[in-house]
């Protein structure tokens, strides 16, 4: 995956998204943030089963691909 964007737009996407993540849980997946990259467009998606919080922007994409990031 890589991409193009601007940090303010990315670290305040991230920011709003984590308050839906659930830090406590014995399931790592739902600690972890998932990005996916494809047709520039840049998805960030956070869940903690009862809610789920997903934000998209445009950016300049070079390789599709998707991630699981603590």
């Amino acid at each position: 995956m890589k991409f193009e964007v601007n940090s303010i737009k990315i670290s305040t996407l991230i920011s709003q998204v984590l308050k839906a993540r659930n830090k406590d849980s014995v399931n790592t997946y739902l600690n972890n943030v998932y990005i996916n990259n494809e047709d520039n467009n840049l998805t960030i998606r956070a869940t903690n089963l009862e809610i789920t919080c997903e934000k998209t922007i445009q950016v300049k994409g070079v390789l599709n691909g998707k991630c699981l990031i603590n």
